[in-house]
């Protein structure tokens, strides 16, 4: 389990990593995120539910960003959104 601060970029061992964000995270860049097989985990208020977070994804070049109501971005290095699944978030 990798807990982002701002400005962390997170990088993951093998297998199934989860990355945990929590309320004024700022700007946190995920450099090895696989979409089924490794989850964020968001604390309660960032967004509603996992479709929200989902909804929340746009493609910036080569990579996705999940922008909070409060300005807060993940950065999923050479992740297009279309690959996500609602199986990748989870919401504490």
């Amino acid at each position: 389990m990798l807990i982002g601060v701002k400005g962390d970029a997170l990088t993951g061992g093998g297998g199934h990593d989860h990355f945990v964000l929590n309320a004024g995270f700022g700007r946190v860049t995920v450099t090895d995120f696989s979409a089924g097989t490794d989850q964020i985990w968001l604390a309660h208020g960032l967004f509603s539910d996992a479709v929200s977070a989902m909804a929340h994804a746009a493609r910036s070049g080569a990579d996705t960003v999940i922008t909070d109501s409060a300005g807060d971005q993940i950065v999923l290095q050479g992740v297009n959104p279309q690959g996500l699944h609602l199986g990748d978030f989870v919401i504490f």
